[in-house]
């Protein structure tokens, strides 16, 4: 309960009901099936802990990062169906310039072990979403883009038709839908153009240790920018 009160009171453009109906939408309520609520938002307390580490160690590209001030994580957090990667983003406001952004963050868990690393950043013109290209959008704001930006995919919609009778059956039918994790969408993410090159040659791995082992590098990467 104590992660959840801090990742609602991180949001200073929504109250606390605005963000308990983000909760609401399919997107966290399939994400959160994957383990658990409380788990859901102990790895994102990590990935909090795990940032404000970058900054304070004055890592590449995230000095400037001031958590709930010009940058945010994401609320969103999308799990695999086993829950061992996830995808969410930043939200990042930029106060000095006509831009703001977003920057794809990642998750591997490997050996019980949570690893994060940044993936490819949008830049957002403020020029197309408002009139006022002086003020930096709300996260909420960025938010719905990042939804359409940065998390479509991440479900797939499955149609079923009912069972109405041979007439409606042909005439009128009539469909239950349901949503589920599309793990190829996490293969985008995290397979393809993945590799290593040696002796010039690209490397694409071909066990799990060696995805596990390239995960790692790139997570600990940040360190050495």
């Amino acid at each position: 309960m104590l992660i959840l009160i801090i990742l609602l009171g991180s949001c200073h453009d929504s109250n606390e009901n605005q963000y308990k109906k983000l909760f609401q939408l399919k997107e966290y309520q399939i994400s959160m099936q994957v383990n658990s609520k409380e788990t859901y938002f102990k790895i994102y307390h990590s990935i909090v802990d795990s940032i404000s580490s970058w900054k304070k160690n004055g890592l590449y590209s995230w000095h400037n990062f001031e958590i709930n001030t010009n940058s945010k994580i994401d609320s969103l957090l999308c799990f695999n169906k086993i829950g061992d990667k996830l995808v969410t983003s930043t939200l990042e406001r930029n106060k000095d310039n006509v831009i703001d952004g977003l920057t794809f963050l990642y998750g591997v868990k490997i050996r019980e072990k949570w690893f994060f690393f940044e993936g490819a950043h949008i830049v957002l013109p403020r020029k197309n979403y408002t009139k006022d290209i002086h003020t930096p959008l709300p996260f909420a704001k960025l938010h719905e883009i990042a939804m359409k930006e940065v998390f479509s995919g991440y479900l797939i919609e499955k149609k079923i038709k009912k069972d109405m009778g041979w007439w409606k059956n042909i005439f009128a039918p009539e469909y239950n839908y349901s949503y589920e994790i599309n793990d190829k969408w996490f293969d985008d993410h995290f397979k393809t153009s993945w590799g290593y090159y040696k002796n010039d040659k690209f490397i694409t791995p071909s066990t799990q240790r060696e995805w596990d082992s390239l995960y790692i590098d790139k997570a600990l990467s940040v360190w050495r920018k």
